[in-house]
């Protein structure tokens, strides 16, 4: 299993396939990591800067640490101590405490490609990899970004995203509904107003009926202007 997923590959042996390329890394020759042939490796997907020393480090947690064989370390040295030696190196891709227990001390750095890293479920250290300024996220501190932290937003963006649709969705519909609601009483207010305005029509036998032959006695009123009389009338229905 050496060497397995070559240089900045990491190697997960619960995953299949088991080479996975380091967070913020890509794989070299695309087309050949297809087909399950590693022999390229990864590399960063964003080129460091180094002469300008705007590089960061990321921290890369649970992992183990990659082979030594090109590393240098110092006993004495703090973790950022060991930041700021390897900032100033170009050829220094990443750097991890020496000594893990009691708190942690010592440095020690790479240079060159990280090889034979492996994803460990309990027993993994902490290492902090070089990368471009453009990788490091807006709630990063001091440079350092866990890597199970990104999956972690990844998965809240997700969340946030499906309860967006959702909530859209329930909006679209209940705005429909009230549509509906609207048209259905528009339609039954121009029914209602259309009734209440429609005046029926007698002919002249039904009001002579109705006022017996317009009696004198069935007068209620008459105009200052023409002589017009107004009298009642009792209209009685046709299918009587």
């Amino acid at each position: 299993m050496y060497r397995a997923c070559c240089a900045n590959g990491i190697c997960n042996i619960y995953n299949f396939p088991i080479c996975g390329c380091l967070d913020k890394f890509l794989p070299r020759n695309q087309e050949e990591w297809n087909m399950a042939d590693y022999s390229g490796g990864c590399v960063r997907r964003r080129g460091l800067h180094c002469n300008n020393g705007t590089d960061i480090f990321v921290k890369y947690p649970g992992i183990k640490l990659p082979d030594t064989k090109y590393s240098w370390y110092d006993e004495t040295m703090t973790l950022q101590e060991c930041e700021q030696v390897c900032l100033k190196n170009c050829t220094c891709t990443a750097y991890s405490r020496l000594d893990i227990r009691n708190g942690g001390s010592g440095c020690l750095l790479w240079f060159g490609d990280l090889i034979d890293i492996r994803k460990l479920s309990d027993r993994g250290q902490d290492i902090y990899i070089r990368l471009a300024s453009s990788e490091l996220d807006k709630n990063t501190t001091h440079g350092f970004l866990n890597v199970s932290d990104v999956g972690s937003k990844r998965k809240r963006g997700k969340k946030l995203e499906l309860l967006a649709t959702s909530l859209s969705s329930v909006i679209g519909l209940i705005l429909v509904g009230l549509s509906l609601m609207f048209c259905l009483w528009r339609k039954k207010t121009e029914v209602l107003h259309d009734n209440e305005f429609e005046l029926p029509i007698f002919d002249f036998p039904t009001i002579a009926r109705a006022t017996n032959n317009f009696s004198a006695n069935n007068k209620l009123g008459q105009g200052d202007f023409g002589g017009n009389q107004i009298r009642f009338g009792l209209l009685v229905s046709k299918f009587i």
